[in-house]
């Protein structure tokens, strides 16, 4: 198996002595459980519980947590996280041009090495510093299998912004629900208490492509692709 770097990435760095209690408000995943071991997907949501943003959190070893998003919300996602930002003693630096994000299915040495829920499934992957690694992009192909496969939404297909993270497979991937409040967690837990969406996450199987699946993923012959349906449609494999 081979090792590739992660492409159109954006990266934002928290750092100060209130980062933990500042980062706990502002996203749906618990702080804590994304140290220097672990690398979670997170979101950052508005006042409605609509989701304005996703990325993965990880802690570096200076105690400074490191947030990668794509980049075509960089900026958007930079304002937003630094929005409330008034009194704690913290701050935000765009570092896109500092880091690289190595993904393989074989063991990695380099860098800060930690488990990843980036593709669902456990796997290790790693952040270092940019250039000094000439390994190959993650081809386009092999990332939408691993996505679609594992039933992983991306930002701009399956995640659109103002959507419910329950409306598109993000419930069990990016919250947790013991952790403090942040902005637009009393409608999230309210909608998870309850059970309903108004759409949901679906992986489809099918013997030819269908244009209805946001992404598609050929493998061994058969397509299979990841949907947000109101409705489970033909051919569902597994609902997210």
């Amino acid at each position: 198996m081979s090792i590739y770097h992660l492409p159109g990435r954006a990266f934002l760095r928290l750092s100060g002595p209130d980062a933990e209690r500042y980062l706990n408000g502002q996203i749906t995943q618990k702080v804590a459980d994304a140290d220097q071991t672990r690398t979670l997907w997170t979101a950052v949501t508005n006042a409605k519980g609509g989701i304005e943003g996703v990325g993965c959190l990880r802690q570096l070893t200076t105690g400074d947590y490191l947030i990668d998003c794509p980049v075509e919300i960089g900026d958007e996602m930079e304002a937003r996280l630094d929005r409330y930002l008034i009194a704690d003693d913290c701050e935000w630096s765009r570092e896109d041009e500092q880091w690289q994000i190595l993904v393989s299915e074989e063991e990695l040495t380099e860098g800060l090495v930690t488990s990843s829920n980036r593709y669902r499934t456990p796997r290790m992957e790693s952040v270092v510093e940019a250039g000094t690694t000439t390994y190959e992009e993650l081809p386009l192909e092999l990332e939408q299998q691993w996505r679609v496969m594992n039933g992983v939404p991306a930002w701009g297909t399956e995640v659109l912004a103002g959507m419910l993270p329950a409306e598109c497979g993000l419930y069990q991937l990016a919250l947790s629900f013991d952790k403090g409040c942040y902005i637009g967690q009393e409608i999230i837990s309210r909608m998870e208490t309850a059970g309903r969406t108004r759409t949901k996450l679906y992986r489809v199987q099918s013997e030819s492509a269908t244009e209805e699946c946001s992404t598609v993923a050929k493998i061994a012959g058969q397509f299979f692709g990841l949907m947000v349906a109101k409705q489970a449609p033909e051919g569902t494999v597994i609902t997210y």
